[in-house]
């Protein structure tokens, strides 16, 4: 190999030793915030707020209602249809 092009390829892996090495200095507060918290969560047997199940829905109204009481879900089912131009599964 021709010695400039040696000369060339170590600078540029010195700039992406340099770019990893600074990227490497924030990647542990990124794991702090988001990943981390998961796994705690997970290992004190926690379950996340989208594992949990509920029958609570917002209707197109605006209005929360829980979509298992059927004589509370009866008005808010007649605004989904409406919303959906009447059509039923």
């Amino acid at each position: 190999m021709n010695l400039r092009v040696v000369v060339a390829s170590l600078r540029q892996c010195r700039i992406l030793l340099w770019f990893l090495d600074a990227g490497d200095k924030r990647a542990p507060h990124a794991e702090l915030t988001g990943v981390a918290k998961i796994r705690e969560k997970h290992a004190r047997g926690e379950k996340l707020d989208t594992e949990v199940p509920s029958s609570m829905m917002r209707c197109v109204c605006g209005e929360m209602f829980d979509s298992h009481d059927p004589e509370g879900s009866l008005p808010h089912r007649r605004h989904i249809y409406a919303a959906h131009g009447g059509q039923k599964r």
